[in-house]
């Protein structure tokens, strides 16, 4: 049996976030509760070697209410009972080490994608630093 009573599902809406999902839902102690999560990442825009900004705040409103609703139906989707949602804005690991360290998260569950023809599961950025980082264990699914 299960001993993580509140995982964190970090998602990036790709193509794997299924096999995410269902890993985290497979580990997730029975009365315990999974928080999905979706980062906002604002890129700048480069404009003739400028920095030109971010986009507007009634751009991040808008992707921030369609990033709700996506993991709203996801949550849905899943048929359980204590599912919880939330939308940052942020640097992926840093926004998903700070909600799974205020929520107390037990567990956190991100895909990581394979990369090169030659390489097995190579260890990105973001996966690098919440393996490095967080406080509680983090479970890498391939995508």
């Amino acid at each position: 049996m299960s001993s993580f009573r509140r995982v964190l599902v970090a998602l990036d809406f790709a193509p794997s976030s299924a096999r995410v999902l269902a890993v985290a839902r497979d580990l997730v102690a029975p009365g315990g509760a999974l928080r999905l999560l979706h980062v906002v990442e604002w890129v700048p825009a480069v404009v003739d070697g400028s920095v030109a900004g971010y986009g507007s705040p009634r751009d991040l409103r808008a992707v921030h209410a369609a990033s709700v609703r996506r993991l709203e139906e996801t949550a849905r989707g899943l048929g359980a009972s204590a599912v919880d949602v939330e939308v940052v804005e942020g640097q992926p690991a840093g926004a998903i080490l700070d909600a799974a360290d205020e929520w107390g998260a037990d567990l956190i569950v991100v895909g990581g994608r394979r990369r090169g023809r030659f390489t097995g599961l190579r260890i990105g950025g973001v996966v690098e630093r919440l393996l490095r980082r967080a406080r509680c264990p983090v479970i890498v699914v391939p995508a």
